[in-house]
């Protein structure tokens, strides 16, 4: 259910995020007046009324909200029989995948834009050309892996 709190003069809505498994909170931008608190309560309210209808139409298609950190231990699971030194990249690969995408989070939350971003960052780091083309190319492994 979507509340209304304030902090300091400010009223802020406040809500429970299916997908990530965590509260959210967003400012409604508007001081905490009676005539304020009846607009941000219709807010809360719409905004109540369109997460339940997302909550609803993904139970219906079965989306299943696996999380990474499941999806990676399925992903060792299918590829134990590799080397032993593919498998310590594999893990240093999730180390620095999880420094940026929360391993509990799921699976359906990685957007192209942020793996992007995250190339784009491994790109920067002070490591030599085969560490980071390493990362990379363990990262297009698993995401060839959850999307096949």
């Amino acid at each position: 259910m979507a509340i209304i709190i304030t902090r300091g003069n400010m009223l802020h809505v406040q809500w429970y995020d299916a997908g990530t498994k965590k509260i959210a909170s967003k400012s409604t931008g508007l001081t905490a007046t009676d005539a304020n608190m009846r607009k941000a309560e219709l807010y809360a309210k719409k905004l109540q009324h369109e997460l339940s209808k997302r909550t609803d139409e993904l139970k219906q298609i079965g989306v299943q909200k696996i999380s990474i950190r499941d999806a990676f231990e399925h992903f060792l699971r299918n590829n134990q029989s590799k080397h032993p030194k593919t498998i310590i990249d594999y893990w240093r690969f999730y180390k620095k995948f999880t420094e940026h995408f929360d391993e509990n989070q799921p699976c359906t939350n990685i957007t192209k834009v942020d793996v992007e971003d995250w190339l784009n960052m491994i790109k920067r780091l002070p490591q030599q050309k085969n560490s980071i083309h390493g990362y990379g190319k363990q990262c297009y492994h698993f995401l060839n892996f959850l999307f096949e």
